[in-house]
């Protein structure tokens, strides 16, 4: 159906809060966000537009009127300038991101002004398990089994990175089962969990941690 027109395409709007959870946390995908060079009624007029889609549907046009096309359209008529062409048999999202990526506006200045690397949950979590040794990890297993024998005994410092390890640990599965629309005793024990996660964390605030952020891989338009 989309091939031919059959299918009804249509836009939905997410606070950026949302779509960030929606890839670090419950798809474990690395998260990249690309600021534009906009003018105040440039970024208006594309708030206006997106009223607009959120109303309307469109046949949906897989080779020819996808909405990698749409996005492109839109930031084109907005800039007034071309950013991708479809030349070829399709328009892929990449495509457009890698067009906008290119765009100089006036000829100099970029419209890309800033990239943010938003590492996914797993991310984080795999980059602070590679800062514990052997002892903190089994004070973190244990802990995650419901033993915080173990974890008590570390200094403050490593019992800081455990917690923090397991509250990136919980807040993936709590989210994973949300989104599966499970419920029950076992999701209440992990929100519960996580909560004295929370709060141990809290009283070690003042306490100072060795935790990297991830290195940052190069963008995706490279």
């Amino acid at each position: 159906k989309g091939v031919f027109g059959f299918y009804k395409g249509s836009f939905q709007t997410n606070g950026f809060f949302l779509n960030t959870v929606q890839y670090a946390d419950r798809q474990s995908r690395d998260f990249w966000a690309y600021d534009l060079a906009l003018s105040d009624e440039e970024a208006k007029h594309i708030a206006r537009r997106a009223i607009e889609w959120k109303r309307a549907k469109f046949d949906y046009y897989f080779f020819g009127d996808n909405c990698a096309h749409r996005v492109r359209n839109l930031i084109e008529e907005t800039i007034d300038r071309p950013v991708a062409n479809d030349n070829g048999i399709w328009m892929s999202p990449m495509q457009v991101l890698t067009g906008v990526s290119k765009v100089r506006l006036d000829g100099m200045n970029p419209l890309v002004k800033n990239i943010r690397y938003l590492p996914a949950t797993r991310t984080k979590l795999f980059a602070i398990l590679t800062s514990l040794d052997g002892q903190s990890l089994n004070a973190l297993i244990e802990f995650l089994d419901g033993d915080d024998t173990r974890l008590l005994g570390l200094t403050q410092r490593e019992q800081k990175k455990a917690l923090m390890a397991a509250d990136l640990h919980l807040r993936q599965i709590i989210s994973d089962r949300e989104a599966k629309a499970k419920t029950g005793s076992q999701l209440d024990v992990l929100k519960e969990r996580r909560q004295q996660v929370l709060l141990s964390l809290l009283r070690l605030r003042s306490v100072a941690s060795d935790v990297q952020r991830p290195p940052t891989p190069s963008s995706p338009h490279l």
